[in-house]
């Protein structure tokens, strides 16, 4: 018998072992507290209203279970060649036999969550302890409530090289699908450089990932942070990305969505120091079914601070895309210069597209724009390229290609971008 979401989460919290640091225990009942006061998000809740989760509400999960397997092969084919570090997470759980992580450069640390806890406490415990009590983020609360695994990565002011990091995320086949949330930490230090690929690969269907990644850059950091969204077709991910950038720093955040029955990922970003800067380019390509909801709030609280955001989907079949984009300039943040823009091709009556661009200014001095343009393929250039005896399928996917080619250009990293661009293609024609 189905006994419903909140009650499965309700046992896994009354069923969770003692003998956790105390601090920590603290932590996920704090957490539990604000989860269930808040319940699963609904429509009614405003970050929601495009996303329903009541399929969701009305199943049974296993959120302790023992971690599957995955096929040796599966993993094979969508692991990154060129890589620092690899971390493989199947079930949230530490895959060692496909895991990476020999001969690190001195200042970089690539850790397991349970390993973090023992050797570095001190440094995760105020991320772990963050609150997430808003109605809006309770999926983040249940995140920190049942946290089952994750990884953290660490960049000390030692570090010379530029080290590329990859982690994949995998769940297996199961009878009862599984509820696992997993958390990642990645702390850059002063002048430090990397690139870090967090890839969410063919989820076993059913199950439901809720994967919250907190990201901090110390003054003149340099981050390049990709995303990748690979599910199978029933593949259901709820993510949070929390990032703080200090003085003079870097992100800049390429996202690749290309599916799966749920996926909903909401981006914070507070830009806290003099200078800081982030950029964000995403594509979603989706079909069929799929529900592709990304919300994204950047916060400018300091002076001449700098945000670009630049997000693009084709959307096909019955699927849907949500992208709502805000900005919001505080007081005293004088100079910032924030652009954001949304690009959307809808290729069946069936698709449809949401896009909420927003922007919020308390501040005098600023520079802020913002776009939105939901639309078809461009009947001109169709009839061009007809006139010019290519036919209508190779025209339309000439001109497909050209409009994610643009979007994946700006992703730094041709050993990255060709990989992420045959995705595309075996995912979408």
């Amino acid at each position: 018998m189905s006994v419903g979401f909140l009650k499965s989460a309700e046992q896994a919290v009354a069923q969770q072992a003692a003998g956790e640091q105390f601090w920590l225990e603290s932590i996920k009942d704090k957490a539990a507290a604000d989860f269930f006061a808040a319940g699963l998000p609904s429509r009614r809740v405003e970050r929601w209203k495009y996303t329903e989760l009541k399929s969701i509400a009305q199943q049974t999960f296993d959120f302790s279970g023992a971690a599957g397997s995955v096929e040796i092969d599966e993993i094979d084919a969508l692991l990154q060649r060129e890589c620092t570090a690899l971390l493989v997470l199947i079930d949230g759980e530490f895959d060692a036999l496909h895991s990476r992580r020999e001969d690190l450069p001195m200042g970089l640390r690539v850790l397991t969550l349970s390993e973090a806890l023992k050797l570095i406490p001190e440094q995760i415990e105020p991320y772990l302890a963050q609150r997430f009590a808003a109605p809006e983020d309770a999926m983040a609360s249940l995140n920190a409530a049942l946290l089952r695994g994750g990884f953290v990565i660490t960049l000390d002011a030692d570090l010379g090289v530029c080290p590329t990091i990859e982690v994949l995320h995998l769940t297996s086949n199961r009878s009862t699908p599984m509820a696992i949330n997993t958390r990642g930490i990645v702390l850059a230090k002063a002048g430090t450089r990397a690139r870090v690929l967090e890839h969410f690969g063919h989820i076993g269907g059913g199950n439901l990932l809720n994967a919250v990644t907190q990201i901090d850059l110390g003054a003149n950091a340099e981050l390049q942070y990709l995303r990748l969204q690979d599910l199978c077709e029933r593949g259901r991910l709820i993510a949070r990305v929390q990032a703080r950038v200090d003085t003079d720093a870097q992100l800049r955040v390429g996202m690749l969505d290309l599916g799966g029955e749920l996926s909903r990922l909401d981006t914070r970003v507070e830009l806290r120091g003099d200078r800081a800067s982030v950029e964000i380019n995403g594509l979603t390509a989706i079909k069929g079914r799929t529900h592709s909801d990304h919300q994204l709030e950047i916060s400018h609280a300091a002076r001449d601070t700098v945000s670009m955001q630049n997000f693009r989907a084709l959307v096909d079949g019955r699927a849907r895309a949500v992208f709502a984009g805000k900005v919001i300039v505080q007081v005293g943040a004088d100079g910032a210069d924030a652009k954001q823009s949304t690009r959307n091709l809808l290729l069946s009556a069936h698709a449809e597209v949401n896009a909420k661009p927003e922007l919020e200014i308390h501040a005098d001095e600023v520079k802020c724009t913002h776009g939105a343009t939901v639309g078809q393929l461009n009947e001109g250039a169709m009839f061009y390229l007809r006139s010019r005896g290519i036919s209508e399928v190779q025209a339309r996917e000439m001109l497909l290609r050209a409009f994610v080619t643009e979007l994946l250009a700006t992703f730094d990293g041709a050993a990255l971008v060709e990989p992420l661009a045959a995705r595309f293609e075996r995912r979408f024609f």
